[in-house]
């Protein structure tokens, strides 16, 4: 019976020391052990050991440890199970140091490290004041980017082996927006976004028809994809920040759908949550990504206007 329980409700409240006034459900008097634990000093001598590689590239050696963590670090998430893999850049760092200590060393260049063990884009050489640009992947060398004395401009996206961004996105929840529904909505946006372009380039009036020279390896959305990047990054920052996104929302609110989509788009574009969107990211929340040699055309409308500039179009004749 709950009755002889919630009897000893005003005695426990009791024995608490005074507080401000809150609202308290009667559950927050009857805390068990287990509730007080909070302070996430967990004990985990007897857990199995099932090594765990964690988001911020630790190893841990149960799902125990983990939960320990997690409870001081809310954010941290399982990568993947078993151990971390050591980066390039730390293997390198590492052998760097102790090459260092030896005598008469002084030319060794030791690579600085980024999170989840990557390169940060600039490295320098402090012994001759030089500074450079790296493929953040691989460590190796922008040609024509050392400066001597201050620090070059580097992309910090640069990669000799570029992450497919859609890959980013597999298994990534839109919010409100399940399987049939969120392809309908990609193909929604993707058709207005090359509608808009092609009419914006056949307005000679329209600034925003300046289009630059196409890459001949892109497909038409990946060109749609850049286009419409640019026209956001007012500033030509690389990436789309909170001001330069408002048109981005104002887009999808009036010509996508489902609607129920819209909501919660732009976090879901924004994987790393830095509050802004680079290219890469908005190409691999729009689904348009190169794979094995091929752009994910799957299914996509063609937009209307390029349907008819490409019907125009003749064969050229064997002569």
């Amino acid at each position: 019976m709950l009755l002889p329980q919630l009897c000893w409700l005003p005695l426990l409240a009791g024995l608490l020391p005074p507080v401000p006034a809150q609202k308290f459900s009667a559950l927050t008097f009857l805390r068990v052990d287990q509730d007080k634990d909070k302070d996430c000093s967990l004990d985990c001598a007897g857990s199995p050991q099932k090594p765990l590689c964690a988001s911020d590239g630790r190893t841990f050696l149960s799902r125990c440890e983990f939960q320990r963590a997690k409870c001081k670090d809310p954010q941290l998430e399982i990568a993947y199970r078993g151990n971390c893999k050591v980066s390039s850049c730390d293997q390198e760092h590492q052998s760097a140091l102790e090459e260092a200590k030896q005598p008469k060393n002084d030319n060794v260049v030791i690579p600085e490290c980024a999170h989840g063990g990557l390169y940060k884009p600039v490295q320098c050489h402090p012994s001759t004041g030089y500074c450079w640009c790296v493929l953040v992947d691989t460590g190796r060398p922008i040609p024509g980017t050392s400066t001597r004395y201050e620090q070059p401009k580097c992309d910090n996206t640069a990669r000799a082996h570029p992450a497919k961004a859609r890959d980013l996105y597999k298994g990534r929840q839109l919010q409100g927006c399940p399987g049939a529904k969120k392809h309908e909505f990609l193909t929604s946006v993707l058709d207005a976004l090359s509608t808009d372009m092609v009419h914006a380039a056949s307005d000679p009036s329209s600034s925003s028809g300046r289009l630059s020279e196409p890459d001949p390896s892109h497909t038409l959305e990946e060109r749609v994809v850049h286009w419409y990047f640019k026209l956001l990054d007012k500033n030509s920052s690389g990436d789309i920040g909170k001001k330069e996104i408002k048109p981005f929302k104002r887009f999808l609110r009036k010509k996508s759908k489902p609607k129920k989509c819209v909501k919660k788009f732009v976090e879901y574009c924004d994987v790393n949550n830095d509050k802004s969107i680079s290219v890469q990211e908005l190409m691999g929340c729009l689904g348009v990504a190169k794979e094995d040699g091929k752009a994910d055309t799957k299914k996509r409308h063609t937009p209307r206007g390029h349907a008819e500039s490409t019907s125009n179009r003749q064969p050229r004749k064997q002569g």
